[in-house]
Formats: structure tokens, sequence, C-alpha cells
């Protein structure tokens, strides 16, 4: 199912679609999540970087999202998990969708350091990506910037968004 018509910025209180449900329009791609704010209770930015989640002291399902890359008692997840961007602003418990391709159609926060052409990676901080050139790539990219970032945010339309 494509789930063309599923408001993309709305704070679901329940999973209305499965989890892990594919929405693809226009040559962008997202999934239906769920989010945990993990050991440091990092709520979600629409437009910042989250990271898929795996069990801890708490069992989280498949689909489950979270902004705090470093978290590792609660749920566990590392920065090679990077799965998206979130679209709407969600707190703990709640559901939402990611864009995982495609352009981007939020600002993304950035270190401040990306330059067009340089390829996205995740960044120690959470829900954060820097630039770099291709050669340089330690970990997983995530994209590439069309354009060079504005300050710490990465505009509408100037990046593309490659994630799981």
């Amino acid at each position: 199912m494509e789930y063309i018509n599923a408001d993309l910025t709305k704070i679901y209180d329940s999973a209305d679609y499965p989890l892990g449900a594919k929405r693809v329009v226009d040559g962008c791609e997202d999934r239906f999540i769920a989010f945990n704010d993990g050991d440091g209770n990092v709520a979600g930015v629409a437009g910042q970087l989250v990271y898929y989640a795996y069990s801890g002291t708490t069992t989280v399902g498949p689909f489950t999202v979270t902004m705090d890359y470093d978290t590792a008692t609660v749920i566990k997840t590392y920065i090679q998990c990077a799965a998206g961007f979130l679209q709407a602003a969600l707190t703990n418990g709640k559901y939402g969708w990611i864009q995982t391709k495609g352009i981007n159609r939020i600002a993304m926060l950035t270190t401040g350091n990306v330059a067009a052409g340089e390829v996205l990676i995740p960044t120690a901080a959470n829900g954060s990506v820097d630039g770099v050139a291709a050669a340089a790539v330690t970990t997983r990219d995530i994209g590439f910037a069309m354009a060079d970032d504005a300050s710490t945010a990465q505009a509408v339309g100037s990046a593309y968004i490659n994630c799981l």
C-alpha cells in the first residue's frame, strides 16, 4: 500500500498505520515509525535525524526510532543505524513518519559546515548531520548536499536523503 493521503506532520497517539509502512510519492519515501526518547529523554524534533532502536532493558518493536544516538540502556542504537528525518516533533510513545529517501522536505539540522557536493553523515550530536568529502567518509553516508547549509540548517530542497 502507498498511504498517499497520510498526514506526514501529524503526531499519532496510536499506530494508525502498520509500523514500517512505506509511502512513496514524487520520488520521496517515508516510513511510519514508533518513537522512543531513549536514555536521555531526547524529544523528537521535526527535520532532525533519528536512529533505529533495539531492545535494552525495555523491549521495543521493529521500526522504533530515537533521536538519542548514544542511548545504551533502556533502548540501544548506534550511529550507523540512521533511519531518516522526522516529519513532526514526536515525544516518547508517539507515532509518526520519517523521510528516508528523496529531496528533503523539512530543513535539516547540520553542524554548520556542509558544502554543496559533500556526502551527509550522522554526527555525535543528537539529530545532526555533517558534510564530508566522499573520500573522507568513515561511517554510513545518508545522502548528499546539493547546496551549502545556512548556519546550522540544510534548507528545504537542498539535500538528497538516502537512509535505510
